[in-house]
């Protein structure tokens, strides 16, 4: 490395733009085989080699969306957005 070591790198695709600003998706498990998922913003770096530098909004202990947070995001907006009645 370059000895900064500021960042977590993650894959670019576990970054999600939602409302304009940058998040990732955080899972908890339910200990029943599932798991509820929360989104926070980030603060992110350089991007590279499909990987993308995580400066600042985790931590060492959170369990990050690496893979489908697309679909999480998508989970997400569809359960907030208003029912509509047709």
């Amino acid at each position: 490395g370059n000895g900064t070591g500021a960042g977590t790198l993650i894959p670019d695709d576990a970054v999600q733009l939602v409302q304009n600003k940058l998040h990732v998706f955080l899972a908890f498990p339910d200990g029943k085989g599932g798991a509820r998922f929360q989104s926070r913003e980030v603060v992110v770096g350089a991007r590279s080699g499909g990987r993308i530098e995580v400066l600042r909004g985790i931590s060492s202990s959170d369990v990050i969306v690496l893979k489908g947070a697309f679909a999480v995001k998508a989970e997400m907006v569809k359960g907030s957005m208003p029912k509509m009645e047709m």
